[in-house]
Order: C-alpha cells, then sequence, then structure tokens
C-alpha cells in the first residue's frame, strides 16, 4: 500500500444518553450521508419508544435544508439542541474522536477501511 492512497471514508457517530456508540461508516461528507444516518438513529430508538435528540454544531451539512426538512417532518419524533460551531468541551462525540483518531492515524499506511 502506498502511502496517502487509503481510500477515504466518513464516520458519523453518536452518543446515546446510556454512553452508547453509534457509527456509520460513508464513502462522502454529505448532508445525505447524514441524513441517512439520521434517519437509522430514529428508527433504532423508535423501536424502542424514544425519540431522537440531535446535539448537534454549525457543520455545514448539519443546517443542509434537506436535514431541516427531515427533521421538521418527524413532527418531533427527532429535536436538534445548537451548539456553537465549534466547542469541543461541550460535544461528546468529540471526545469520542479524540480517542479514535490516533488510532486510525497511526495505522494509516497498513489500514484500510472499506
Amino acid at each position: 500500500m502506498t502511502p496517502d492512497q487509503n481510500k477515504k471514508k466518513t464516520v458519523f457517530g453518536a452518543v446515546s444518553v446510556e454512553g452508547r456508540l453509534y457509527c456509520s461508516i460513508q464513502p462522502r461528507k454529505r448532508a445525505v450521508s447524514f441524513l441517512a444516518f439520521v434517519k437509522q438513529l430514529l428508527q433504532r430508538a423508535a423501536k424502542a419508544g424514544h425519540g431522537v435528540l440531535l446535539i448537534l454544531d454549525h457543520y455545514d451539512i448539519h443546517t443542509a435544508k434537506v436535514v431541516a426538512r427531515f427533521v421538521a417532518e418527524t413532527e418531533g419524533r427527532v429535536q436538534v439542541v445548537w451548539l456553537p460551531s465549534y466547542c469541543p468541551n461541550d460535544n461528546s462525540q468529540e471526545e469520542v474522536w479524540s480517542h479514535v483518531q490516533p488510532i486510525v492515524w497511526c495505522s494509516r499506511h497498513s489500514f484500510r477501511i472499506e
């Protein structure tokens, strides 16, 4: 494997109130991919009779019109709390990434996510 030739993937993640990690590996970081992940979360939550509370920063894919339309269509089953644009101290998912990223970065020359 030639260095820096690994295929790039995007990982969307969420942390439940109980501390469970949910993630989805997608080929690209796009609003429609993020929306697919939110729909997976909602489907899982609905089985347990719950809704989904998303705590999001103002990253482009989070604020996309397609995402806003879907949230509105859920009639309260998906709710959003907006954080400032970048605030890793207030975003529990950032702590998860801080532990995962070094593992991936250290392995980038010999590890491929497919």
